[in-house]
């Protein structure tokens, strides 16, 4: 079916609420794409984290773009290796600066875990789960841009701990509704939900699909050309954050600074080619984090969390979803 303008009609109630700083000011914005579990034990490339930084600051004529992957020691089972980069990054880059740093993990979490289960969703996982289906429905349906929402509980003991020291030793907070406008802050964020929301706010070109903008995810084993790595970075980062961070004329610049940054990398390359798997995913949804931490320093983020559970996690997306509300958007 071909995509028609629609005025959508929702209930306002079923929207996650604005978020962001109130006042717009230079800001170390830093994505983590963070192993839970410091990855598995037989699986060296999987220990791994990602830090992708960046100062928002949309009065500047460029916006320098940093990516750090980390080759974890012994699996970092108490973040102090983590900890240590995100420490260097914000002396480093973030003087005097906000800083927002969008993690890819549950964060906080309170809910029990039912007796003969192994995993629960949280209440903001719950609130996405319902507030997504009804904005689908209202528009024409998923057609497969829908995240895969997983339960958050139990948090993975090591993010606890990074999350601890942050708070302990930097003086960060877990945003809340109270911590909102914090100067050193920490979000969660859902690179799958992201991509649905970037595509939902009229991002993404109309021969875009939720599986080819999702590829990235799938490689797994195959190796890449130079051209493949640009072309699947490019299919999920281009002509859709651009809006959402507040910095249409640096975002695709950034990216190709990011690509070219992965493919300087020695350790990802093999026979001429570029290894595919979580080795790409983690610098892709760092971006994706990154993104979303602009968007918040540029009050352009939406988040779902329960109002009466606000302890049991957020989940922080780019763009405002109330634009559903006043305007017309595309079906899929």
């Amino acid at each position: 079916m071909s995509k028609r303008s629609q005025k959508v009609k929702l209930d306002a109630s079923l929207l996650p609420s604005p978020t962001g700083y109130p006042e717009i000011k230079p800001t170390l914005c830093i994505g983590l794409d963070i192993a839970w579990f410091g990855g598995s034990k037989g699986r060296p490339d999987t220990q791994h984290d990602c830090l992708v930084s960046a100062v928002c600051d949309p009065l500047a004529e460029a916006a320098a773009l940093h990516t750090n992957p980390i080759k974890l020691k012994e699996r970092d089972q108490e973040a102090e290796q983590i900890f240590g980069e995100i420490k260097r990054v914000i002396e480093d880059r973030g003087s005097g600066l906000n800083v927002v740093l969008a993690i890819d993990a549950p964060l906080q979490g309170v809910r029990a875990i039912p007796d003969g289960r192994k995993k629960v969703l949280r209440f903001c996982e719950d609130r996405l789960n319902v507030g997504r289906q009804a904005i689908d429905r209202v528009m024409g349906g998923s057609r497969r841009w829908n995240p895969t929402i997983q339960p958050g509980m139990p948090l993975a003991r090591r993010v606890q701990m990074l999350v601890a020291k942050l708070e302990g030793e930097l003086q960060m907070k877990c945003w809340s509704p109270r911590f909102a406008d914090h100067p050193k802050l920490i979000i969660e964020c859902f690179p799958s939900e992201a991509i649905w929301a970037a595509k939902r706010l009229g991002g993404y070109s109309t021969h875009s699909t939720g599986n080819t903008v999702r590829a990235y995810k799938r490689q797994q084993g195959v190796l890449l050309s130079r051209r493949k790595i640009e072309a699947l970075v490019a299919d999920v980062l281009l002509n859709s954050f651009e809006q959402l961070t507040g910095m249409p004329e640096h975002w695709p610049m950034m990216v190709k600074t990011l690509i070219s940054q992965m493919l300087e990398r020695e350790d990802w390359e093999k026979d001429g080619c570029f290894r595919g798997g979580k080795l790409l995913d983690d610098v892709v949804d760092s971006a994706i984090c990154l993104a979303t931490a602009l968007s918040y320093a540029n009050s352009k983020t939406h988040v779902w969390h329960d109002s009466e559970n606000s302890n049991d996690g957020h989940i922080i997306g780019p763009g405002l979803m109330q634009e559903l509300l006043t305007g017309k958007t595309r079906l899929l």
